[in-house]
């Protein structure tokens, strides 16, 4: 006997679809139909926690970012019930948050000078020397 077709995960397939699929595999006298069958139980299991759970919305990053803005959220979500430690925790975030936005600016200044030293004449070289080096090579030459 052949295998009946497996229905598609979920969510793309529906719980009705693996319960059919259940049933046929239950029917069915193919040698490796116990262990489709117990694959069926385990997916049937996954679509009842799946669809059982509430949707949780998405907690923002334990990681600070590079801008104050991440700090400053973490600060004005404190509590007017915390410790000083919590508080002079949160001030050091905020510095750190403040430092690094500062060397991510610095950083784009620097890449702004090269870009805008890249893109001058080629025809300027380096800075002629002072005449008396000049006037000094010129002795050497001749």
């Amino acid at each position: 006997m052949r295998l009946p077709d497996s229905p598609r995960a979920w969510p793309y397939g529906s719980r009705e679809d693996w319960e059919a699929y259940k049933a046929e595999l239950e029917r069915c006298g193919h040698p490796g139909a116990p262990f489709w069958l117990e694959e069926a139980q385990h997916e049937i299991a996954r679509i009842e926690r799946c669809e059982s759970e509430a949707v949780q919305p998405k907690t923002r990053s334990v990681v600070p970012a590079f801008d104050e803005r991440h700090a400053d959220l973490a600060a004005s979500r404190l509590s007017k019930s915390v410790t000083p430690g919590a508080l002079k925790a949160a001030a050091r975030a905020r510095a750190v948050a403040a430092q690094r936005a500062a060397e991510a600016r610095q950083r784009a200044i620097y890449r702004w000078q090269n870009d805008q030293g890249a893109t001058k004449s080629a025809s300027k070289s380096a800075p002629k020397p002072p005449a008396r080096e000049r006037a000094r090579a010129r002795r050497k030459a001749g």
